[in-house]
């Protein structure tokens, strides 16, 4: 019998054994069979190695074993055995990223694939709905569009509920309320999806009237006074913030005296001696000027730096006319007069307060007096600034803020409007001359691109001499002042995401709206929006210039292009090199006193400052690099320089 196999017998042999070759060879004596069995091979069916998971909910991962006769198989995480069979199946409590080791053993060898399990949380619907820190009240016989944000509604499976006192009355994305009674409605949003429900319950009051309120701002959010300082011949702008007046006017006094052409909705009081003024303003209400009844917050026309510790009011527009105010055939409505007024306290000269260098001043500054910034990337972040707990209160926020300037680390002030205000041990001389101060931030212009983010800068003289910022703040003149795209009393109101790890939404005093972007794993932190601010809103308001930022469509590369001078972070004219304590962040602009104004843009004269103020200066986000963002590094005294 001839012992030779075959070439159709050899490929029979492979393909019934599968890891099996068969070799044949010849000598003179007889043929010599040689078997090779092959190692095992694991395949995925996933190309990435990457498998993704739910929160609570189960994953099997079965990777197919070519050449795996006889194999034993073992599935490890952080060395920890965790199965020892082809499949492994897994569930986690908590988001996270796992990696799994999975290998396989058989008499010809070993095979070993490392898979990433991505572990996310579960996306249920996230209802948004916006309302006024005092309740929603609107008008009888008249409709309001409610629109809230719902995220994930792009979800499988997502359905939405409106209940008007437990009765459904929608099943849309907005619900168009409209009643004829005055009382209290309950309205319930019930959103679901996939991952899971959620449920939003408020009360709306239909009321004969809306409320009113005329008030003036404070000279920041955690300043309550609302008093004014200045000295003989300075002039003092006042313009109160008005809610729910119907086509108001306006009627002046100083001392009770009315000041006969002063009927605008802004007043330049400018005492001519020292001494202490009450000034008052009356705000009507003129229905029958109204060619429909609308209520709303009026914009003021000023440029005050103040923030409003409530949130601007919502806008109620009716769809009646109102051209007379009848409430019945026998009764008819006056015009509705409200009245605020303010303390202006005037002193002789500024220099009664004013705190000479020595030899001993320090040329940085010395505190950090508020610190409030606008939602954004960076707040809250405290892990990456070697902090272990949460900073839930302004104390706590000033000084992480102090920390980090004297440490020459960065402090991001967030989206637009968001600020830091820093004192000296004493007080900055105006030079009229070189730089009087410096601040450094991070901007650069590089050939792949530049980065500035443009700060508006504030000061103040401490006037009433209490060591605190609750004088007067006057805005330094840049090269936007008064420009195409600058927008002066600017106002954002943002509010609190009503779960973790979503976007910020904001109005603004333009009509606009729009979201601080919550960007995931590059900034992980529940919450972008300040813990230390315990309001549900609040809002920023100062001086907007244009966004200058522009995304490379061939490349979706974005750029901060620089504008020519005035502004914090900034690569302009202004920018200045050299030593200093504070020059961490590799780039310094200059600024002068001189350049302070008015907010209607005249100069006004100051001989010294006590504060300093730096506020993000634009409203704008740029894709995935998120919102524009004011960062500083510190503030130095320019005439301390050398000495």
């Amino acid at each position: 019998m001839n012992r030779r196999i075959s070439i159709i017998g050899f490929v029979s042999l492979c393909l019934a054994f599968g890891s099996m070759i068969t070799l044949s060879s010849c000598n003179k004596d007889e043929d010599i069979v040689q078997t090779v069995t092959q190692p095992p091979k694991i395949v995925l069916d996933s190309e990435t190695g990457v498998y993704t998971v739910k929160v609570g909910e189960t994953l099997t991962i079965t990777p197919q074993v070519l050449h795996g006769e006889d194999a034993t198989y073992l599935w490890t995480i952080d060395g920890k055995v965790v199965g020892n069979s082809l499949s492994l199946t897994v569930s986690f409590d908590q988001p996270q990223q796992v990696y799994a080791q999975f290998s396989v053993k058989t008499p010809a060898g070993t095979a070993q694939e490392e898979i990433r399990i991505d572990v996310l949380e579960k996306t249920p619907p996230v209802i948004s709905l916006a309302l006024p820190p005092e309740g929603l009240k609107v008008l009888p016989n008249t409709e309001y569009v409610l629109a809230p944000d719902i995220q994930h509604a792009d979800l499988e499976g997502f359905q939405i509920e409106w209940r008007l006192n437990d009765k459904v009355v929608s099943t849309e994305m907005t619900y168009t309320f409209c009643q004829t009674e005055p009382g209290i409605y309950n309205i319930s949003i019930t959103a679901s999806n996939t991952d899971g429900e959620s449920k939003l319950d408020f009360e709306v009051e239909v009321v004969e009237t809306l409320p009113y309120k005329v008030s003036f701002p404070t000279p920041s959010y955690f300043v309550t006074t609302t008093d004014r300082t200045t000295v003989v011949g300075r002039s003092v702008y006042l313009s109160p913030d008005v809610e729910g007046i119907e086509n108001p006017s306006f009627l002046w006094s100083v001392n009770d005296k009315v000041v006969p052409d002063a009927t605008g909705s802004t007043f330049r009081f400018t005492p001519e001696k020292a001494g202490e003024y009450t000034v008052k303003v009356e705000v009507t209400a003129n229905y029958s000027a109204s060619t429909n009844a609308t209520a709303s917050a009026s914009a003021s026309t000023t440029a005050w730096s103040s923030l409003a510790r409530s949130t601007t009011a919502t806008s109620y527009t009716t769809s009646t006319t109102s051209a007379s105010r009848a409430l019945t055939r026998n009764i008819t409505q006056g015009n509705t007069v409200i009245t605020a007024e303010v303390k202006v306290y005037c002193y002789e000269s500024e220099s009664s307060a004013r705190r000479a260098a020595t030899a001993a001043s320090s040329s940085v500054q010395n505190k950090v007096y508020e610190f409030v910034p606008a939602p954004g990337q960076f707040v809250n972040e405290i892990k990456t600034a070697g902090y272990t707990e949460d900073i839930t209160t302004h104390d706590k926020a000033t000084a992480y803020a102090f920390n980090r300037l004297s440490g020459n680390a960065f402090v991001s002030l967030g989206g637009f409007g968001g600020y830091i205000i820093v004192g000296f041990d004493h007080s900055i001389a105006s030079t009229d001359g070189d730089y009087d101060f410096s601040i450094a931030a991070n901007a650069f212009i590089a050939a792949s691109g530049a980065s500035n983010e443009p700060g508006i800068v504030w000061v103040m003289q401490d006037n009433n001499g209490n060591g605190l910022p609750d004088d007067q703040w006057y805005e330094l003149r840049g090269s936007q002042t008064g420009q195409k795209g600058t927008v002066q009393d600017y106002r954002v109101t943002y509010y609190r995401p009503s779960a973790a790890k979503t976007d910020v939404q904001w109005t603004d005093s333009e009509g606009q709206n729009g979201k601080i972007r919550y960007l995931g794993p590059f900034h992980p932190q529940d919450y972008y929006y300040p813990l230390w601010i315990e309001a549900e809103s609040y809002t920023l308001r100062g001086t907007r210039l244009q966004a200058n930022n522009t995304e490379d469509a061939s490349t979706g590369n974005w750029t901060h292009s620089a504008f020519d001078w005035g502004y914090v972070d900034n690569m302009g004219s202004d920018c200045i090199s050299g030593g200093g304590s504070s020059d961490g962040g590799g780039q310094r602009n200059g600024f002068k006193i001189s350049n302070a104004i008015y907010p209607d843009g005249t100069p006004v004269s100051l001989g010294y400052i006590d504060f300093i103020k730096v506020q993000t200066g634009v409203n704008a986000q740029s894709g995935s690099l998120g919102e524009i963002s004011t960062e500083v590094f510190g503030f130095e005294d320019y005439t301390l320089k050398g000495k």
